[in-house]
């Protein structure tokens, strides 16, 4: 039942992130890899960071030491596997010790596999590519409970799930979270005037803009249901989910730079988004969050939509209750 999905993704060149600050280990691995897979190079955790960020690669081979700047490979993985990130992709180690202490280390940092230096070309190609076999199992077993299949986004079961616990991280370590709310100005007309394909083909252009803007490791793009998606902004204040509101906003506005190589057809109707924006407050609760980020969503069409709209807290909100 998994071989055609495995199959048909196998033809996309996976993106292999090697971290390791020796530069003769790291050139000799990109010649190794480059037959095979697209390669990202970086020598220490914050250029590891950046290309995670702007490259989202498929798998990382991490050296477990790495230089004196920045974290260590283990310290690297753990931040990875967090709470906070989450990373969900496979992570192989590469170490030149032996120690069963070190081993363990390993494991417990949350790798997926590891291979000892000096390693055998065969036997490391042989681990990558079994990780992103079971990795891509696991994205397809995923993707049938918790993806919507015209999009390909995250559907509203997986958005209710990861916001409680979103919120629940954020209350504990006192940090701030956004929620963005968003409807397709027009969308019952488009499907009348153009009929469903082409609003098919709406929903799917906001969806790639949405995923374009908010590109963040942890930003969570979903569709809501319909014509409506959430965006989940984590450690993100209400200045900065205005922010990206705009963005979005302004995306539509320019159809041309909605992605790369993918632009609006001249047949194509006018697509316009309205927004909410709520920034999680003492006392929220994910319905209340998603409330107010609805409220504001309704407030930005009667502005007169392609607009978005902050939201309010109300007198009988917790938080405001508490201060009185």
């Amino acid at each position: 039942m998994l071989s055609p999905f495995i199959h048909r993704e196998e033809r996309r060149r996976a993106k292999i992130l090697v971290v390791e600050d020796t530069l003769p280990t790291q050139t000799m691995l990109a010649m190794l890899l480059e037959k095979h897979y697209q390669v990202l190079l970086a020598s220490d955790s914050l250029e590891a960071m950046r290309a995670i960020e702007q490259e989202a690669p498929d798998l990382i081979l991490l050296d477990i030491g790495l230089g004196p700047h920045g974290l260590s490979g283990v310290q690297l993985c753990e931040l990875l596997r967090s709470e906070k990130f989450g990373l969900p992709i496979p992570i192989i180690f590469m170490t030149s010790s032996d120690d069963p202490e070190t081993q363990q280390e390993c494991w417990d940092a949350g790798c997926n596999d590891f291979i000892q230096k000096p390693f055998c070309d065969t036997t490391l190609l042989n681990r990558i590519k079994h990780q992103l076999t079971l990795s891509l199992q696991q994205e397809y077993l995923t993707s049938l409970a918790y993806k919507d299949a015209l999009t390909g986004l995250y559907n509203r079961r997986h958005f209710e799930e990861q916001l409680r616990a979103q919120i629940k991280h954020h209350v504990r370590h006192k940090h701030t979270l956004t929620l963005l709310m968003l409807d397709i100005d027009h969308f019952k007309r488009i499907n009348d005037d153009y009929g469903h394909g082409v609003g098919d083909d709406c929903l799917a252009i906001v969806a790639r803009t949405l995923q374009l803007t908010a590109r963040r490791p942890t930003d969570l793009v979903c569709r809501y249901g319909g014509e409506e998606f959430a965006l989940i902004l984590p450690e993100t204040d209400l200045e900065g989910g205005e922010l990206i509101a705009r963005k979005i906003n302004m995306r539509f506005s320019a159809p041309e730079k909605i992605s790369r190589g993918a632009t609006i057809e001249s047949a194509m109707p006018k697509v316009t988004v309205s927004i909410g924006v709520a920034c999680q407050v003492p006392g929220d609760t994910s319905e209340s969050l998603v409330n107010r980020a609805d409220a504001a969503l309704y407030e930005a069409k009667q502005n007169g939509r392609n607009c978005y709209s902050l939201a309010k807290v109300y007198p009988d909100h917790p938080a405001l209750q508490g201060a009185l």
